[in-house]
Formats: C-alpha cells, structure tokens, sequence
C-alpha cells in the first residue's frame, strides 16, 4: 500500500468509528444514512443529494442512490438522539471552566475621564451610550463569538449548505443536523492537529499553502484545509465509499505525536 493508501483506510475507517458513535441509538437504515451522508457531503464537499450520491460511488443506477437518500431523510426522527450523542463525544474536549459573556450595562461610568478600561456601553437603565469601564478579558471572550460566525461561514461555503435540493423540512433539518456534526468532526480534528497524525496528514493533503506563522499559530482556523484533506483523499477510492469497517473513534485510534 502506498502513502495516500494508508491515509485514506485510516481516514476512512476514523470517520466511520465517528459516524457510529454519534449514531448510536437509532435503527440501522438511520446509522446507514447518517453514514452516507457524512461520507458523501466530505467527499463531494456539497449538500446536493445528487452530488453526494456520485461521491458514494455505490454500486447500482445513481438515481436508486438519490431517491433512497432524499427517502431516509424524509423519514428520519433521530435528530436529538444525534444532538445528545454528539454532546457527549465532545464533551470531554470542552474546557471545565465555561465562558460566560455578561451584558456590560450595569459597569456604566457616565462621569469617568480617563481610567483604565474606559469604552463606550449601554446604560441598561437609562437606555444610552455613555462611558463605563470595558474589562479586558470580558472583551477577549467576546471576540470568541466570531469563531462561531466563522463555523457559520464555513458550514454555508465549504459544503454549500445553502444549495441544498431537499424540500420537506424533516429533511432540511436532518441534512442540517447531520452536516452540522461533520463541521464538528472537522472542528475535533483541528484540535488535535499538534498532537496526532491524522489531522497534519489531512493538512498537507489539503495543499494549501501557509506562512509559517500562521501553520504555527493555534488561533489559526484550519478548518478549510482539514475538510479539503478530507475531499482529497476520500476522492481517491474506486470501491463504494461508505463500505468501511469502523474502529473506535478518538485520540487513542490514531498515531500520537506528543513527546516526540
């Protein structure tokens, strides 16, 4: 087997183990779907259940292969069973300490002139901008807000979530839920990206190009490149996509890089 061989089997087999956990719970026809549909949206990089039908590459007419997908996700009640699954998965990577952010009109300093932290704030009382004090790290956090605008972002432009063809709003909602979890899948990745091999060799599949400061920077949003890795390799396979034994997905599945 060469290189891009290995890659992809363990890529292949990663998603697999990923898809079963956050399936688990629902009845094979719904694990199969959710399966497919992650395998085929990383692969084709596209909503469009056509697009994603070719991307599975299965072995009878496409159009069996569409119409079983828009049929599954007409039907499928599972979305809060993949909400909870999902919840736990990622539970483990959340900080202990969550960020609250605080409305900050009650920290109004209409006669302040010159201290430290001086900002213009709502005054919750008297419904006007005036001066008040602007704590640094209340700030800080809330500029993480843009990190969830930028998943937003990546959601609609990397998988063209907005060109989706399903017209029952079950469906709507489960292609919605299930491409919101692959955005997590990739998110995990990005996380692990210093400590395992997976994520730099999806990277580097990627070939996008990174100064070094930015490659070096944990702040970066290595999404795109992780989710383009993905597409290139899954690309690569000429057996039906989605025909892969899973293995236990997480840290333990996967070459650690940390001490080395």
């Amino acid at each position: 087997m060469n290189n891009y061989s290995i890659q992809l089997h363990g890529l292949k087999r990663e998603i697999s183990g990923f898809c079963e956990k956050i399936s688990e719970g629902l009845g094979k026809p719904k694990q199969k779907l959710v399966k497919d549909i992650v395998f085929g949206v990383g692969a084709a990089q596209s909503c469009i259940l056509s697009e994603i039908a070719r991307a599975l590459n299965e072995e009878i007419a496409l159009k069996k292969t569409i119409d079983r997908l828009g049929r599954e996700l007409m039907k499928f009640d599972g979305i809060d069973k993949l909400r909870d699954n999902f919840a736990q998965l990622v539970k483990p990577h959340l900080k202990e300490t969550p960020t609250y952010l605080v409305d900050l009109s009650d920290l109004a300093k209409p006669y302040g002139k010159t201290f430290e932290g001086l900002a213009k704030v709502r005054d919750g009382s008297t419904k006007e901008i005036v001066p008040g004090k602007l704590s640094n790290a209340i700030a800080k956090a809330y500029l993480l807000r843009w990190r969830v605008e930028e998943n937003f972002r990546f959601k609609k432009m990397q998988f063209e979530m907005e060109g989706f063809r399903v017209r029952k709003l079950t469906a709507i909602r489960a292609l919605h839920r299930i491409v919101t979890i692959l955005v997590g899948f990739t998110a995990l990745l990005s996380e692990q990206r210093e400590d395992f091999a997976l994520p730099q060799q999806l990277v580097t599949a990627s070939k996008r190009i990174f100064p070094p400061k930015l490659r070096q920077s944990l702040r970066a949003f290595f999404q795109y490149a992780i989710a383009d890795g993905i597409a290139a390799l899954l690309r690569r396979t000429y057996l039906p996509l989605a025909r892969t034994k899973p293995r236990a997905f997480g840290c333990s599945a996967q070459i650690a890089l940390r001490g080395f």
